[in-house]
Formats: C-alpha cells, structure tokens, sequence
C-alpha cells in the first residue's frame, strides 16, 4: 500500500473572509492556515515571474511553448487579482520605516540617487489580501554613504 497524500480545496465564502485575514480557517473540524498557503503560493509565482524576466530577452521569441507558459503565468495573475491578492515587490521605493516589510540588511552605496535610503532588492514579497498585509516581505535597503 502507497502513502497517498490528497489535496483538499477549500473554497472560501465572502462570510468567511474574517477568518482567512485572522490566519485560520475551522473546516470538517480541522483547522488551516489559508493565509500562509495563499502566501507560500504568490511568493512562488513572484519567484517564476522573476525567473521568466531573466530568461526573457535569450529565449526565442516565436515559439509556442514560450507563448504557452506567459499566457498560463498571466491566468494565475488574473486568478489572484481577482481575489484580491496583490504580491508587492518594494525594489526602489522609499525607506522611511514602519513598511510592510522587514529590512534584513542595509548595504551603504556610494553614489545612490533618489531618496536617502531606497529599497535595492526584495527578498521576499509583501503578501496583500484585500488591502491587508497576510505577508510581511523582506528587502535589503541601500543608503548613501556620506
């Protein structure tokens, strides 16, 4: 006998949106951390999306298979702009404090234009679900050295 492992889909009902914002979700006695998954999900996409940008300007650009994977990446965008899942990466925004993310590192930059201290990388993406963070990023900060 194999261990199989299933995959319950759990459709959320607008009266239940409350408890998806709190992190936990009570469904057949059992309890979910749906935010987390939508989270681990949208950070992967961002992640993929990364990866395609990269690969973008060397790969073919008449070729279906390629024509094929935008669409499919553009119908998981659709998925989570419908829902209201937005996936914020802060490369170059303004550090100023209080953000929906966490700074792991400041790097001084000599030369660094714009705001005293700006955003160079994401890390990890900011997760939003209706406007509110599910999902604080992590980001490495520049500022000037002086």
């Amino acid at each position: 006998m194999t261990d199989e492992k299933k995959i319950k889909i759990i459709v959320i009902p607008k009266s239940l949106q409350k408890e998806f914002l709190e992190g936990k979700l009570t469904f057949d006695n059992e309890t979910y951390d749906v935010s987390e998954l939508v989270a681990s999900l949208a950070i992967e996409v961002w992640r993929l999306q990364k990866r395609f940008g990269k690969c973008r300007d060397v790969l073919p650009k008449d070729n279906s298979e390629i024509d094929s994977l935008i669409s499919q990446m553009q119908r998981v965008e659709d998925i989570f702009k419908k829902q209201e899942i937005e996936i914020r990466d802060h490369t170059g925004e303004e550090y100023t404090g209080g953000s929906s993310f966490k700074v792991i590192h400041i790097d001084e930059i000599e030369g660094l234009s714009g705001p005293a201290m700006q955003v160079i990388e994401t890390v990890k993406p900011s997760i939003y679900f209706k406007g509110q963070v599910i999902l604080n990023g992590e980001v490495i900060v520049g500022k000037s050295k002086r």
